[in-house]
Order: C-alpha cells, then sequence, then structure tokens
C-alpha cells in the first residue's frame, strides 16, 4: 500500500509538472519570445534529449515541464542556457556604435509594439 502511494505521488508530480518562470531570470516578459521560428526546433531537441514535455502556460506567461524529477531538471538548465544565450542575442536600437534615428525609423514604420515587428 505504501509503495502504491509512493508511486502515485510521483505519477502526479510528472503530469502536474514544474513552472519555469521566464521572467524570473530576467529572460523576457512574456512567451513572445516562443514566436521566434528558431526556438521551436531547439525546444523540440531539448524534450527529446531529457525525455521531458515543455508546454507553454499562455494564461500564467510561464513554461510547465513535465516528467521526473531528475529530468525537469536537467530541462530547466539547458532552457537556462537557452534564454540566456537569447537574451545576449538581443539588439541595441542605441547607444555608442548605433547609426542615430534608428531607434525612431524603426518606431515610425512599425509602432511603439514589438508585436507588429515580430510579424514584419
Amino acid at each position: 500500500e505504501q509503495a502504491v502511494a509512493i508511486a502515485r505521488a510521483r505519477i502526479l508530480r510528472c503530469v502536474e509538472g514544474k513552472r519555469y518562470s521566464l521572467t524570473a531570470g530576467a529572460h523576457f516578459t512574456s512567451l513572445s519570445c516562443l514566436r521566434d521560428p528558431t526556438i521551436a526546433p531547439i525546444l523540440e531537441r531539448i524534450q527529446n534529449r531529457t525525455h521531458t514535455a515543455i508546454l507553454a502556460d499562455g494564461r500564467s506567461e510561464n513554461l510547465r515541464i513535465h516528467g521526473s524529477a531528475e529530468r525537469i531538471e536537467v530541462a530547466e538548465r539547458a532552457l537556462d542556457a537557452l534564454f540566456g544565450t537569447l537574451r545576449m542575442r538581443r539588439v541595441r536600437l542605441k547607444g555608442e556604435g548605433v547609426s542615430g534615428g534608428l531607434m525612431q525609423a524603426l518606431l515610425h514604420k512599425y509602432g511603439a509594439s514589438a508585436e507588429s515587428l515580430a510579424d514584419a
């Protein structure tokens, strides 16, 4: 009976999954980063390599990782590396070495919303 309870608890943890916050590590402010066409194949490789399921939770703006505790930990490290790399790839629109007026030109062409820029 105790073995059944332990097995049941493990299965529930796998099904429930663990929340991976995109904002906790200052990765991004929303799931919009997942719209990048280069991200989907990388997430799929992480899932295949770690034998986990990674799902986007649009309501809470987080990811949920499903699998055993050990595999979730490996997937979290892989996601940390992925989003850390993406954070370093951000484009600078202002500052030294950036041609003057770039920021204003982008705002004029696409508006203040970054969503319209992503669709371009």
